[in-house]
């Protein structure tokens, strides 16, 4: 829900789940159920990996740097075409959803 979330592994004490970012909570949308989720340590948190290459469904979050090269999956209604983007900067450092499809 973009709570704090964590993680303990092997009865260790438990650590913050964190977006690549390093400091973004992550949100439903960022942990489905069913699928491989790939983490990474980096002393302080665990971070969210978003490498796996699957694309996301339901309300699209705002693009920002926490969430860059996420892609983005809106199914159309019947006669309308769907929509799939990603999020990505352009070369003025602004962060926005650019349609793919």
């Amino acid at each position: 829900t973009g709570a704090a979330t964590t993680i303990a592994i092997n009865g260790l004490a438990a650590v913050n789940l964190r977006l690549p970012d390093g400091t973004t909570n992550p949100t439903a949308t960022d942990l489905i159920a069913n699928r491989l989720h790939t983490v990474w340590f980096d002393g302080t948190a665990f971070r969210l990996s978003f490498s796996e290459g699957y694309v996301r469904t339901g309300t699209r979050p705002a693009c920002s740097a926490a969430i860059a090269s996420r892609m983005w999956f809106t199914a159309g209604a019947t006669n309308v075409k769907d929509d799939v983007a990603v999020c990505a900067k352009d070369a003025t450092n602004n962060y926005a959803w650019r349609t793919i499809y």
